[in-house]
């Protein structure tokens, strides 16, 4: 697989490098790109961003299919309604998974609608699931997760002013009392994730590792809605997102607009941002964007007309703007109009995650006997918010 991931990424780029011919004699040409050429590009660019989107996502699913090939065939735990505990491997994966990394379905899988599993039915058996390739989830992985156990919630203490500077004094002499330093004390609440899903015991008995397969697909299915909160959630019962204007998170103050125009940011408002952030906050800092977003600034050029994004070619090494890492995830903003947010560079170990409760899988043999089905319930409690909002900053649209 990581022959192909790298073909996808060589793939991309060699489309990239071509599409910017069309910017490229348009320049030279010392005039603007014509309406068709805009389209040619346009497309040219989505055709690249779906490879490098399609590369990033087998990449992502080749980690996750690593940790699994170590894990024996499981079987349903004979109890009912008990939890599976004690399976360290498959909790590591679980994990692994998440880290690059509800409305109950009562619809059942069986084997008797093709639709709903009868695909995966012999004869023949197959030994592989074959799914729809899954958004990237990477945010968890930059930030920082601390566990709360038992406690319903986890206050952050912040230092929301310094000491004012220390005063010249005489050796012998009063020294002045600070009144400026003071503290602040954030809660992060955990909420609950949960869904279902139930198979017939026909199709335990027939395929393969659809035990297994299903917890993984829960697994996804709760990380997903984290990943889109962590960046777009309002705080209320759910996490506070980097994208959502706050005080108690990133507020107005740190989207900067610049030299942006009201359909696209420009490399004049991008070093804006960047130069935004302070160097402690720099130094760790990634940008996330839509790749909508990022097509646009693939024909951005500095004023020696050298591009200043940098697409990978090689598996596991991130893209490039202005020298600091670029992740693109379908859950940042696009809407490309007036005074949107349509990015975001910080150092996202100040975005911090509270986990109450992991993953947990529980597998019902009893529940819906008399349906001749196996109930597996998947849930999670977390939250999270960005705990100092000098830390990021966003990138907004003009008017």
């Amino acid at each position: 697989m990581e022959k192909l991931i790298t073909e996808k990424k060589v793939a991309a780029y060699k489309i990239i490098q071509e599409a910017r011919k069309i910017p490229d004699a348009a320049r030279t040409e010392k005039r603007a790109l014509t309406d068709e050429q805009r389209a040619k590009h346009a497309i040219m660019m989505k055709d690249a961003m779906d490879l490098k989107k399609d590369a990033d996502i087998l990449e992502k699913q080749w980690k996750a299919e690593s940790e699994f090939k170590s894990l024996d065939e499981r079987k349903v735990p004979a109890t009912s309604g008990e939890e599976q505990k004690g399976n360290p491997a498959l909790d590591k994966a679980f994990r692994s998974y998440l880290q690059f990394n509800g409305h109950n379905e009562l619809r059942g899988l069986n084997l008797t609608s093709e639709a709903a599993g009868g695909y995966v039915a012999p004869p023949p058996i197959s030994s592989k699931f074959w799914t729809k390739l899954d958004d990237l989830l990477f945010f968890r992985g930059l930030a920082d997760v601390i566990p709360v156990g038992k406690a319903e919630s986890l206050g952050c203490p912040t230092l929301e002013n310094n000491p004012a500077d220390a005063e010249w004094t005489a050796e012998i002499g009063s020294i002045q009392e600070d009144s400026t330093m003071s503290f602040g004390k954030r809660e992060l609440n955990p909420h609950m994730l949960a869904k279902y899903e139930t198979v017939s015991m026909k199709m335990i008995r027939n395929v393969a590792d659809i035990g297994a397969f299903i917890a993984n697909r829960l697994a996804y299915k709760v990380a997903t809605p984290e990943e889109n909160n962590f960046m777009n959630g309002d705080g209320s019962a759910k996490p506070l997102g980097v994208f959502t204007v706050s005080n108690d998170g990133i507020p107005t103050g740190r989207d900067v607009v610049s030299d942006n125009s009201s359909s696209s940011p420009t490399m004049k408002g991008l070093k804006a941002c960047k130069w935004s952030l302070k160097a402690q906050y720099l130094k760790n800092s990634t940008w996330i964007m839509h790749r909508d977003v990022v097509s646009l600034i693939d024909l951005l050029v500095d004023g020696s007309g050298k591009y200043e994004w940098q697409p990978s070619t090689q598996a596991g090494s991130p893209d490039v703007l202005l020298g600091r890492p670029l992740m693109m995830s379908e859950y940042a903003p696009n809407t490309l109009s007036a005074n949107q947010l349509v990015g975001i560079l910080g150092d996202f170990k100040f975005y911090q995650i509270a986990d109450a409760m992991g993953i947990s899988i529980q597998v019902l043999d009893q529940l819906l006997a008399l349906s001749n089905k196996i109930v597996y319930v998947v849930r999670k409690e977390t939250d999270g918010m960005p705990i100092f909002g000098e830390a990021f900053a966003r990138v907004k649209l003009g008017a």
